[in-house]
């Protein structure tokens, strides 16, 4: 995956995040919405085909970057223990 950052102001990022699933974003997406401090986040696509998604998010009081890192961290995790539960009712 490639990360380019197109903005990093305080309160306003926007991240071109070549290589992660749309799907993936979506879920962070989601899950920033949750949040209080967030003003607005979406993402966007570069070009239907071929482009990569770019994520925009404006918070309130917050610094946008550290809240992402923490947001994307959240997901990895909730994404590990559903691997983990997963596998656990294969096997059963």
């Amino acid at each position: 995956m490639e990360v380019n950052i197109f903005k990093n102001e305080k309160n306003l990022l926007e991240v071109g995040m070549k290589g992660l699933d749309k799907a993936v974003v979506q879920a962070i997406v989601e899950k920033l919405n949750d949040d209080k401090s967030v003003d607005f986040v979406a993402y966007k696509t570069t070009h239907p085909l071929v482009g990569y998604p770019v994520l925009v998010l404006k918070t309130k009081r917050k610094d946008a970057m550290p809240l992402l890192v923490e947001t994307v961290d959240s997901v990895e995790k909730e994404v590990d223990e559903f691997v983990k539960k997963f596998k656990s009712a294969v096997k059963e």
